[in-house]
């Protein structure tokens, strides 16, 4: 978990991802991986937690520091119901999805 958003840091001018999951996913070896491709400028970080909650969270963050033009949503494995929640929470935000 976290390797998808790891290569929207190092491919993309994108800063920040968050992988939401409500699994403790972050063991720290996607970091290990590619933290030195990301450097210094690029943040990966995890929330334990359900998307129903901690995405909503963290677009009110991310929409607060910048726009919504600036921000990709992006669903892994997701089922064909959480992505069905994945696209309504942002499109509710309007933000890309």
């Amino acid at each position: 978990h976290g390797a998808l958003a790891a290569l929207f840091l190092v491919c993309t001018s994108a800063y920040k991802a968050v992988v939401i999951d409500p699994a403790d996913v972050g063991g720290g070896n996607v970091l290990k991986v590619w933290g030195d491709m990301m450097g210094n400028d690029k943040e990966l970080s995890y929330r334990n937690e359900c998307l129903r909650s901690g995405l909503p969270d963290e677009l009110e963050k991310a929409l607060s520091l910048t726009t919504r033009d600036r921000i990709l949503v992006v669903a892994c494995h997701a089922c064909q119901h959480l992505t069905e929640e994945v696209v309504d929470i942002s499109c509710n935000y309007g933000v890309h999805v």
